[in-house]
């Protein structure tokens, strides 16, 4: 792996942390042969590419969390609306008690 400015990568790793940003770098590594001990499949991988791959997949998972948020604050608000009576949080609990895996169930 190629680093361009270490010292901003150790600020990386202080914020983000090692364990963290490891699994980034999977796609870039042959993981099929335990005995290759993960080396790297291309010579020109930087540092600034696993960042750029976590700031990817987090932005996307800040996406999907919100719209799933939006989509369940809906149908909680149709259900109110259908029923004078419905208090939202009782909604909710309703709906967590009828799937146990949680909000897996909307995805």
């Amino acid at each position: 792996m190629l680093f361009k400015d270490k010292n901003l990568a150790a600020k990386y790793l202080s914020n983000i942390s090692y364990y963290r940003l490891r699994a980034y770098t999977y796609p870039f590594q042959d993981n099929d042969d335990p005995n290759m001990d993960h080396q790297f499949i291309r010579e020109d991988i930087t540092f600034q590419d696993i960042i750029d791959l976590y700031v990817f997949d987090r932005r996307l998972r800040s996406l999907v969390f919100n719209e799933l948020e939006k989509w369940l604050r809906y149908n909680i608000a149709c259900i109110g609306l259908m029923r004078k009576d419905a208090d939202p949080n009782q909604e909710i609990e309703a709906i967590l008690q009828h799937n146990p895996h949680g909000l897996c169930f909307f995805l």
